[in-house]
């Protein structure tokens, strides 16, 4: 059962964008909307300045409170520093100021890839030398930038290619759908006794993406097959 509705817990829906009565990964579709407004009345504004400040700022807010305070023995509720403030608007904040000075990044794609793959494999060995095994990596901060350069460098990309295209089209259903898919999965590990199992407990996460993505095509196909039936209904009844 859920817990009962309290100040507390609304307080920590409206501040913290944490989620108590759905799924608590997604805490990110609050944050992005908090974020969208809070950009908005930046720009209205005409404070642009600011996002040179918001960027380092939140940046270094996090490295302290996330991987900071744990190598200092110090235990901090990971919804402090993953919400729509010092998480969500600085990265949003770093897409904007990256593609504001698109002209002035002259980064070639391999050299990208090459760190966006680097910056990979370092989070694994980040976590082994941090000793935890949750929260975004200090390095992730060095994949998120190569990346956001690399889809902006090459925006044709989304016109050609297919991966491209089923992202648009499916990812924000394989975000919300997820949790979901997840916690069956666990409940069907128990069921089989596999919940023990290392290997198919690390093939967990790649099943849950496969699946979640079955379930977000059938919920897109049935979207788009209901939009037809209507369609036909009022162009009979027009006719």
């Amino acid at each position: 059962m859920p817990p009962a509705p309290s100040i507390k817990a609304l307080g920590s829906w409206i501040l913290f964008n944490q989620p108590y009565y759905i799924a608590g990964q997604l805490w990110f579709l609050y944050a992005l909307l908090y974020d969208y407004i809070i950009f908005a009345i930046i720009d209205k504004l005409h404070w642009q300045k600011l996002v040179n400040v918001i960027i380092p700022v939140g940046i270094a807010a996090y490295i302290l409170l996330a991987q900071g305070a744990h190598l200092m023995g110090k235990s901090i509720p990971n919804m402090i520093y993953r919400n729509f403030l010092i998480e969500g608007l600085p990265l949003f904040c770093l897409g904007y100021r990256l593609r504001l000075h698109r002209n002035k990044i002259n980064v070639s794609n391999q050299w990208l890839i090459t760190g966006f793959v680097v910056f990979t494999v370092l989070c694994p060995v980040e976590r082994l030398l941090m000793g935890r095994d949750f929260g975004v990596n200090i390095v992730s901060f060095g994949q998120v930038i190569t990346l956001f350069v690399l889809c902006i460098n090459n925006p044709s990309w989304g016109e050609k290619r297919y991966l491209t295209k089923f992202g648009a089209l499916y990812s924000l259903y394989i975000y919300v759908f997820h949790p979901a898919v997840w916690h069956l999965l666990e409940k069907a590990y128990a069921l089989v006794h596999l919940d023990d199992n290392p290997v198919a407990v690390y093939a967990m996460p790649l099943l849950c993406l496969f699946d979640a993505a079955l379930v977000s095509i059938g919920y897109v196909k049935m979207k788009q097959l209901l939009k037809r039936v209507k369609n036909k209904k009022v162009n009979g009844t027009a006719v």
